[in-house]
């Protein structure tokens, strides 16, 4: 029996796993980005995703949380977030998606 695929879609693209609360976790996965008395905080988020990726915490395909809302639990600006995904991306741990976010 073939899949509905607005059903594929959202089981393939959703920010978190069932039963989880996005409010401790990125991309469904409990990371803790420690800020406190960092100067590079795009630098800090970049390398603790990307130690998450290289661990096998987060799986290929799997979305990462959205900027905004990773800029807001974070407290940063938005563009903080974004230049620590746009070097996952261009280092190739992760793609990015127009509409749609970033992914692992």
């Amino acid at each position: 029996m073939m899949r509905d695929p607005a059903e594929w879609f959202q089981s393939q693209f959703r920010p978190f796993r069932p039963g989880q609360s996005p409010g401790d976790t990125v991309a469904g996965v409990e990371l803790h980005v420690s800020l406190v008395g960092r100067r590079d905080l795009a630098g800090e988020i970049y390398r603790q995703v990307r130690q998450a990726i290289v661990d096998g915490r987060l799986r290929p395909g799997e979305p990462l949380t959205p900027t905004r809302e990773l800029a807001h639990r974070l407290s940063v600006a938005r563009t903080t977030v974004t230049v620590a995904y746009d070097r996952l991306v261009g280092e190739g741990f992760a793609t990015s998606r127009v509409g749609a976010g970033t992914f692992v």
